[in-house]
């Protein structure tokens, strides 16, 4: 199963010259929990954040359910106004649909 997290990452270290590469920054992996549920998990550098609104999950084959994002550390940001971020570590639990069990049964 492959699952792919689409999301819009972006740095708290504006002044830093060099920044991490995404797969560092946002250390992503994931595991079934059950039949049902897909855990994803950040592990996020310190400095950095991702935005709670860009984030986007996607699985294939099938769907997802729609997932329950924690809320976020309210920051007013310079080019996004007053956004929900996550920082240090975030966990979701990502509800398969039944179109994506019933092809894992076959």
């Amino acid at each position: 199963m492959a699952v792919a997290a689409l999301l819009g990452v972006f740095s708290g270290m504006a002044a830093e010259p060099a920044l991490l590469p995404n797969e560092q920054a946002f250390a992503f992996s994931a595991r079934g929990v059950d039949e049902r549920t897909v855990e994803a998990r950040f592990v996020i550098a310190d400095g950095y954040y991702l935005y709670r609104d860009r984030l986007k999950f996607a699985v294939e084959p099938g769907t997802l359910g729609w997932p329950a994002l924690p809320p976020g550390k309210v920051k007013e940001d310079q080019f996004f106004g007053k956004v929900e971020t996550y920082r240090n570590q975030l966990v979701v639990k990502l509800p398969l649909d039944g179109s994506y069990r019933s092809a894992v049964a076959r």
